[in-house]
């Protein structure tokens, strides 16, 4: 104890277990054991004065394993104690407090003591009179994982049962007790499960958290439990320190005194947990994902294992990697975003934009388009209500009308000018320099796009949900030496209703009096999945479109292998070869079975009755396929014949797309027996077929996926992956 004193280590001693003198050895129950327990109690005090601030009465008395020795105070069931008794661990209590007061009354008495967060036996406890007689109030709140539960959400129901019988007063509860075995969950999750259940818990209003224990221990049985932080003594002598040691180390660091702020709503399975003075420590449940942090202001970034790194924004974001290891981030920030939490943002693939590009067709709900005039001309859709915002300038620099190298667009619909065509934009030069602009946002998916370019520069979009619930970053549109122009697709819908989307088109790198420009938007109703957790999910699984006509329905073909009977068209994870985005796509797979006649297979997908998703003059189909060969669908696949599929489109008129004439970007029929051999194995292969062009005004009924090949046998598999109809 000197030695703790010397080293400025405040111990917290627990005050147990039976006299075997007393009641048999038992819990104690008798007056006789009670007084010996007092006498027990000071003599502690005394011998120890004043290296003791805090004592802690009994250990887990609702566990019951500290109690098997029998007597009047012990629940038992099948000749094991379950738990002490309430009333008798409130006697406890009372005697326990009473005898420590007596003598020392700055000595903190903790009580409760419970295993995990049983607020079941707590209040007994409180109904029994145990209430004044604890200072603090204290639980083990042992889990699976630190997220389950026990070490936050618990927490804060038990604080609201001690308010309810503290005549609405709080008091401070202690974690005295918690740990995982290294030799269970592994040291690298000892370590992050120890951080990430003390700032649970430190989130959660816990005061003091402790945990168990220090270094590996032997029990009577000659088992060896490794919740320690150090491993048992090596032949050298020494105990090693585990992951776990070190994270401590730096968690007390970083963290040490500073008081919790709030929790932040970041996006699933991301926990960001806002300290005093700037310190953000913030992990991940779901794999790795990125995280932007919203700040104009360097970040120092530290590890669990100390070692830190300097980040700075570009643009007013800084990128990092949230990760199960938790990470400490100083600075000064606004927030913190990620992609999903219900709402998303998916950028389609940056393209160079058309030569020519008609806003009133592609923009049914708005447009909008700048500079056709003078830099500040904000020419927009008539009917569109400015959902497309005009733009405000970011950074110090001015705008200008840009010299050219942008598409020509065109409109026919459009406030103050009715109609009229602009091959310029909106010019700001300088890094950090830029644009912004807003679109409405809510539960409903919609289609933006955005016409830009750089010039000397390279360009830097952000788009945030204003609800935190999704966001994207690319800096893909960048020129060294002349322009550089693209088109971003963003589809998006927020978490919530009465939301906006924010668009920040800024200069990232400046190579020399460089620039950005903004020339045009639009935006639209949208239909796309990439079949991920938080995508509309196919509404049939392997179900053969068998209506009439147009539905394509179901002749000679079976299933791929097996045994099976039929063909298939199902979410999985894209094996053996990877998924085009994200962790899901569609499988696909079949056979034929006849050299001489019809071999064809149309399964249904996604029904979009309810979605009112019509077809306009500029509506396109979009999808990425990757045809399996033998060698990569486990041998399943015979010659070409995976590349004898397609997306199919039903429409309420009873027409489809396959029968329509439309075309490819490569001027393919759109039909599964007009894109066989057009189609590159093992590679993901993007289609875009022109739908306003064969379809202007039909409404979608469903999404097939046909596989369509006359008078050729054997199997075919492959996947398609994001799916989208946009503007």
């Amino acid at each position: 104890m000197d030695q703790l004193r010397d080293d400025k280590i405040n111990p917290l001693v627990i005050l147990d277990y039976q006299n075997p003198l007393y009641d048999g050895g038992a819990t104690p129950y008798s007056d006789a054991a009670y007084a010996a327990w007092v006498n027990y109690v000071k003599a502690v005090l005394n011998y120890f004065g004043s290296r003791i601030s805090y004592v802690e009465v009994w250990n887990e008395p609702n566990g019951g394993w500290f109690d098997d020795h029998g007597g009047a105070c012990v629940d038992v069931v099948g000749g094991h104690a379950t738990r002490q008794k309430p009333t008798c661990y409130a006697h406890l209590l009372q005697v326990t407090y009473q005898a420590v007061k007596s003598i020392r009354p700055d000595v903190g008495v903790v009580g409760g003591v419970l295993y995990q967060v049983d607020t079941n036996y707590l209040e007994q406890v409180f109904q029994a009179g145990g209430m004044p007689y604890m200072d603090i109030i204290s639980d083990h709140p042992y889990g699976a994982t630190p997220e389950d539960g026990t070490a936050d959400t618990q927490q804060i129901g038990m604080e609201n049962l001690i308010k309810q019988y503290n005549n609405g007063n709080p008091k401070p509860i202690w974690a005295t007790e918690v740990g995982w075995e290294s030799s269970v969950v592994g040291y690298q999750n000892q370590a992050d499960y120890l951080v990430r259940s003390a700032v649970l818990s430190l989130a959660a209003g816990v005061q003091k958290y402790f945990w168990y224990d220090f270094m590996n221990d032997h029990d009577e049985y000659g088992g060896i439990h490794t919740h320690g932080l150090f491993d048992e003594e090596n032949s050298a002598g020494q105990y090693p320190p585990k992951p776990s040691a070190t994270a401590y180390k730096v968690l007390t660091q970083q963290v040490g005194t500073k008081s919790f702020v709030r929790s932040e709503i970041v996006g699933s399975g991301i926990y960001d947990k806002l300290f005093s003075n700037d310190l953000r420590v913030v992990w991940s449940t779901a794999g790795n994902q990125q995280i932007y942090v919203q700040t104009a202001n360097q970040l120092t970034v530290t590890s669990m294992t100390g070692a830190t790194q300097t980040v700075t924004p570009v643009n007013g974001v800084a990128t990092l990697t949230a990760s199960a290891d938790p990470i400490y981030i100083q600075g000064a920030a606004s927030r913190v975003l990620a992609a999903g939490s219900g709402g998303t943002v998916t950028g389609m693939e940056t393209q160079a934009p058309a030569s020519t590009v008609n806003l009133s067709a592609e923009g049914r709900s708005d447009w909008a388009t700048w500079a056709a005039a003078t830099a500040t001309s904000y020419d927009r859709k008539s009917t569109g209500g400015s959902q497309i915002s005009n733009y405000t300038l970011l950074g110090t620099g001015s705008a200008s009308k840009s010299g050219g190298g942008a598409p020509t667009v065109s409109w026919s619909d459009g406030t103050p000018d009715a109609g009229g065509t602009n091959t310029a934009g909106a010019y700001t030069a300088g890094a950090n320099n830029g644009f912004q602009l807003t679109v409405p946002a809510d539960t409903t998916k919609r289609a933006v796009k955005l016409y830009v370019n750089s010039w000397h520069a390279t360009g830097q979009l952000v788009a945030t949900l204003s609800d935190g619930s999704g966001s994207y970053l690319d800096t893909s549109v960048s020129s060294s030496s002349g322009t550089s122009a693209g088109v971003y697709t963003l589809i998006y819908q927020a978490n919530s209703a009465n939301q906006t989307l924010t668009l920040k088109w800024t200069t990232s790198t400046d190579f020399g009096g460089g620039g950005v420009v903004l020339e045009a938007a639009t935006l639209g109703p949208a239909f796309s999945t990439g079949v991920e957790p938080n995508d509309l999910a196919p509404t049939w699984n392997s179900a053969v479109d068998n209506a009439a006509y147009p539905a394509g329905g179901l002749v000679n073909v079976t299933g791929v292998c097996c045994g099976m009977t039929a063909p298939e068209a199902y979410v999985d994870n894209g094996a053996p070869l990877s998924n085009h985005s994200g962790t899901q796509s569609l499988l696909y797979s079949g056979s034929g079975t006849t050299s001489s006649g019809a071999d064809h297979a149309y399964l249904k997908v996604f029904d979009l009755s309810g979605k009112n998703l019509v077809v306009g003059p500029g509506t396109t189909l979009t999808y990425w396929i990757d045809p399996e060969s033998s060698a990569n669908s486990y041998g399943y696949a015979s010659g070409g014949n995976s590349t004898c599929v397609a997306v199919d489109l039903i429409f309420t008129d009873n027409t489809n797309l396959r029968d329509s004439g439309a075309v490819d970007q490569n001027g393919n029929r759109a039909h599964p027996s007009y894109q066989c051999g057009h189609l590159t194995l093992d590679t993901w292969n993007r289609v875009t077929v022109n739908l306003g062009a064969v379809a202007n005004g039909k409404t979608i009924s469903r999404v097939d996926i046909g596989y369509d090949q006359a008078n050729v046998t054997g199997g075919y598999r492959g996947h398609i992956d994001d799916i989208s109809v946009i503007d």
